[in-house]
């Protein structure tokens, strides 16, 4: 059997493609951890609030598949991601500061953009890892982004109570979704055997 060797692992772009899974998964918890709380400040009732956020989530488990779909379809996995992380970003300020009358478009098509990437996210490490690393650097894939899911939103929602403003949350969202973007142009410039390119 072939032995592991943790030095041989492709350290950097595993770490690029964690660090892109963990804050887009974290960004997307500020929708569903804040979001009803946010659109209740603007004035919407809570069950509205709560009803709203539901369309977003579902709205971006619809799209999951299809954003699989096309970026097998097209071999352009990497410009799906990147329209996928843009809409994401443009969602948070869209919820905080468009008409009320837009909001709930904004969810849906926020939600729609976002639920695009998980598929050739996730299959990013399989990109990079030889099979005989496959589990393993998956396995330390899936730590890192656990870490990242366990701090981020604890440290988001902390902020918002020190501050006494729950859009703090939002404006953090934003910035993980940011973070994401930057962690997926970088994992491009440092994958030994990166996705195909746009």
């Amino acid at each position: 059997d072939p032995r592991i060797s943790i030095a041989t692992l492709p350290w950097t772009p595993l770490t690029y493609a964690a660090l892109l899974w963990g804050f887009y998964n974290a960004a997307f918890a500020m929708i569903f951890g804040f979001g009803a709380l946010v659109l209740a400040e603007r004035g919407m009732p809570i069950t509205d609030a709560s009803s709203a956020v539901s369309s977003y989530i579902l709205a971006g488990a619809i799209a999951i598949p299809l954003g699989g779909w096309l970026a097998d379809r097209t071999g352009r996995a990497n410009l799906v991601v990147f329209v996928s992380r843009v809409g994401g970003l443009l969602v948070f300020p869209a919820v905080l500061y468009l008409p009320d009358s837009f909001l709930m478009v904004a969810l849906i098509m926020g939600g729609l953009l976002v639920g695009l990437a998980p598929g050739p996210i996730v299959a990013m490490p399989g990109l990079i890892l030889a099979p005989e690393t496959r589990a393993f650097g998956t396995g330390i894939f899936y730590s890192m982004y656990y870490l990242i899911m366990m701090i981020a939103p604890t440290v988001a929602g902390g902020l918002a109570d020190a501050m006494s403003d729950v859009n703090v949350a939002f404006i953090l969202g934003s910035a993980m979704m940011l973070v994401a973007i930057i962690a997926h142009w970088a994992f491009q410039q440092t994958a030994s055997s990166p996705p195909v390119e746009v």
